[in-house]
């Protein structure tokens, strides 16, 4: 039991010291991108539209996993398209964003 435990603490603190400047760098940058993205789209048209992508999202997962071949066909093609879609819908948010 206790080596098991000292294994656990032992690859925990062989990740922390693993982590460069870069690494952290990294995090700073994605953290603020997320952060202000979410600041952006909150409280608009944009944050329903986000919960029903995340839905279809969680959906396509779904299917791949229960190896649902018609939904996932599907679910792939509305995603081709709707990238095309989300510029169009997304385009006052994305104009604010820029500005």
């Amino acid at each position: 039991m206790l080596d098991s435990i000292a294994y656990v603490i032992n690859a925990v603190w062989g990740v922390f010291t693993s982590i460069g400047l870069n690494d952290i760098v990294d995090i700073a940058i994605l953290s603020f991108l997320i952060f202000h993205g979410i600041k952006l789209i909150r409280e608009t048209r944009a944050q329903q539209l986000t919960k029903g992508i995340l839905i279809l999202i969680g959906c396509y997962l779904l299917a791949v996993f229960f190896n649902l071949q018609t939904i996932r066909f599907l679910l792939k093609i509305c995603f081709q398209w709707g990238f095309l879609a989300l510029i169009i819908m997304f385009q006052p948010e994305l104009r604010r964003g820029l500005e």
